[in-house]
């Protein structure tokens, strides 16, 4: 996929990251990104790193990431924050979504985004196969 080509100069990419570790490797490819598109706008939800590597992070994600059942706690955060993403890719439809492993969550800004017409990138995808394989299914449907 060659994002260099669309209809403007400037690409304009989305990344959703949910947890520390997912921002140091967006914060890495978004460097890299950068050093090869230098015109690129890089926008998206994540934390710090994203953020120093040069990407307008529209709302800081990594403190609120959970597991197991602490999710049922934090339901309603991440509810407003996938309705604000939507919002977002609605508004500023970028040209590509790159999503960050957390597949509980991202799989829902991936499936907005294809709803949109938006092609979508999984950079580190979730390791489906190491505790619920069936999830290939859903992670087919969603890219």
């Amino acid at each position: 996929m060659n994002i260099e080509n669309q209809h403007h100069d400037s690409p304009r990419i989305f990344i959703s990251v949910c947890e520390a570790s997912g921002d140091k490797h967006a914060g890495a490819l978004v460097t890299e990104i950068l050093r090869q598109l230098p015109t690129a706008q890089i926008s998206g939800v994540g934390g710090p790193d994203m953020a120093a590597a040069g990407c307008t992070v529209l709302k800081t994600t990594v403190d609120k990431s959970a597991m197991g059942l602490a999710i049922f706690g934090k339901l309603s955060i991440f509810m407003a924050l996938l309705k604000f993403i939507k919002g977002e890719l609605k508004r500023h439809k970028p040209d590509i979504i790159i999503v960050v492993d957390s597949f509980a969550f991202n799989s829902h800004v991936a499936r907005s985004g294809r709803a949109l017409g938006i092609p979508i990138l999984y950079y580190i995808a979730p390791q489906l196969w190491a505790w619920a394989p069936w999830r290939i299914k859903k992670l087919k449907k969603t890219a």
